[in-house]
């Protein structure tokens, strides 16, 4: 993750008190990797280590932590990964979802792709949002209102 994003999330989770879970310890995240069967991104693990999950501007990350300010959201990038990969058709069988919109379409990667993307149920088809989960947390910054 650039430095620039972590800076403007640790500006933007210290306005919001309760944004973020807690830090994932290292063997908890490679727990999470291998219950899913995949290598998460290294800019996803660095979210995971040092936030846990979080909020970022009405945007629920999933992590393997749950941040106060989401109560009602799914707690577990595993819980929700491995729900949609039972409902996708067979290209999203290693999905990694880190989010869902508010259509409920899952948004996430498919490893070993670092794009983030999102399977729209109504059309049947994928888009692509980001490069990275770092490109895709700097684009939540740069265009959700503050």
């Amino acid at each position: 993750m650039k430095e620039e994003t972590r800076a403007a999330l640790q500006r933007e989770f210290s306005r919001w008190e309760g944004s973020t879970a807690s830090p994932v310890p290292h063997q908890e995240i490679q727990a999470a990797e291998t219950a899913l069967g995949v290598s998460f991104a290294e800019d996803y693990r660095e979210f995971l280590r040092e936030f846990g999950g979080a909020v970022i501007r009405g945007t629920s990350i999933l992590g393997l932590r749950q941040p106060p300010l989401m109560p009602d959201e799914p707690a577990s990038v595993i819980d929700q990964s491995m729900l949609f990969r039972s409902e996708l058709p067979d290209p999203y069988d290693k999905i990694v979802v880190i989010s869902v919109d508010d259509a409920g379409n899952p948004i996430g990667f498919v490893p070993p792709d670092p794009a983030i993307v999102t399977f729209d149920h109504n059309f049947g088809g994928r888009y692509h949002l980001a490069s990275s989960f770092g490109e895709y947390l700097a684009h939540l910054m740069s265009t959700s209102d503050a």
